[in-house]
């Protein structure tokens, strides 16, 4: 198999809202996915059990790549992970991996201010809340996809939200005081 620049770490166990793959479960994670030459095609032939996504607001598009200058109009969380996750769901019977497995999680790292850049995010997540695990009043609806926000995360305004399609990435600082185990 080759990976090219695939960056692959251990991921024990996607534990994310409550969703845990088991200690017996072991799963990667592919890092910075969007410098692969097709974005997430290679993450979902690989059973990944993360796909990392830096997104930048830029000009009204959720631009992706590490820097700034490397994000090019078009090129946004919709075009290269959004819609084709929601084909590929729905080709699958409503599942990232057919024969079972928890959620896929999409870390999604805001690259720019927490607020302006997590609204948007927001709103692109809605279109696509049927494929997402989500929270409710509290209570998490599984998906076959949890987001994660990493990176300039607007904590505080997200533990607000009744209904959430989409979760804090937690640091250690979260484990004392933090936002809770239905937040983080």
């Amino acid at each position: 198999m080759k990976w090219g620049p695939f960056a692959a770490a251990l991921f024990w166990g996607v534990t994310a809202c409550g969703v845990s793959a088991g200690p017996a479960e072991f799963r990667s994670h592919s890092h910075n996915d969007y410098l692969q030459p097709e974005p997430l095609a290679l993450a979902l032939a690989n059973r990944m059990g993360s796909v990392e996504v830096d997104v930048w607001w830029v000009d009204g598009e959720l631009r992706v790549g590490h820097e700034r200058n490397e994000t090019v109009p078009g090129r946004t969380l919709r075009t290269l992970y959004l819609e084709p996750l929601q084909r590929h769901i729905a080709a699958t019977g409503g599942v990232v991996y057919p024969g079972g497995g928890p959620a896929l999680v999409l870390l999604v790292d805001l690259k720019t201010e927490a607020g302006p850049t997590y609204a948007a995010v927001e709103r692109e997540l809605r279109a696509y809340q049927a494929m997402l695990t989500s929270s409710h009043d509290g209570r998490t609806i599984p998906g076959a996809v949890t987001v994660l926000i990493s990176g300039n995360v607007p904590k505080a305004a997200m533990a607000a939200q009744r209904d959430r399609p989409a979760f804090v990435d937690g640091r250690p600082g979260d484990l004392e005081g933090g936002p809770s185990a239905e937040v983080v």
